[in-house]
């Protein structure tokens, strides 16, 4: 049974993950507030990895708070590390206490941007033919009920920005074609 739970944490995890993604390539920035959506915070989160700022990571916060997990939030590290987090495609996220959880992948080999654009206009599978993506950051990281990293969202507009160390390069196959 805790096989199961595991897959459904690193399922949801994935999820979060893929919407905090979508949010940030998208800026789903919505016009009006959706209805119960709580009132958000700002707040960044510094993460680094050898001792150096860890550009391109996604970061999610994951609440055990039933109310506020339908409000992903997170966001992509910058050039110093910094993931500025939003909820929902709004600036800040909720009041509360959260799990951290930081991914980095990297996507190595498959074919050219040309060969994928020829493949994808003749309908074939082959877009992503001898592909492979990793994970950088230590897989417990990416799990909300295994990662070490929380961090308490406070009712003020001057949340200090927390730094994370991830530790080593451990480089995990994600998917492999």
């Amino acid at each position: 049974m805790g096989g199961a739970v595991d897959l459904k944490m690193r399922n949801f995890t994935f999820f979060v993950i893929c919407v905090v993604i979508a949010g940030s390539l998208l800026g789903c920035k919505k016009d009006s507030r959706p209805e119960g959506l709580p009132k958000l915070y700002p707040i960044s989160v510094k993460i680094v990895q050898e001792g150096a700022p860890l550009e391109g990571a996604h970061v999610a916060f994951v609440s055990s708070d039933p109310k506020l997990m339908r409000w992903p939030c997170g966001g992509v590290t910058d050039v110093e590390g910094i993931a500025k987090i939003n909820t929902y495609g709004f600036d800040g996220a909720p009041e509360g206490v959260f799990k951290v959880t930081v991914s980095k992948y990297e996507t190595e080999g498959g074919m050219t941007a040309e060969e994928s654009a020829e493949a994808m206009k003749s309908d074939s599978n082959e877009t992503m033919k001898g592909e492979s993506v990793y994970n950088l950051v230590a897989k417990d990281f990416g799990n909300s009920s295994k990662t070490t990293l929380s961090v308490e969202v406070k009712a003020t507009n001057t949340n200090e920005t927390p730094e994370f160390d991830v530790g080593k390069v451990e480089r995990s196959v994600i998917m492999k074609r």
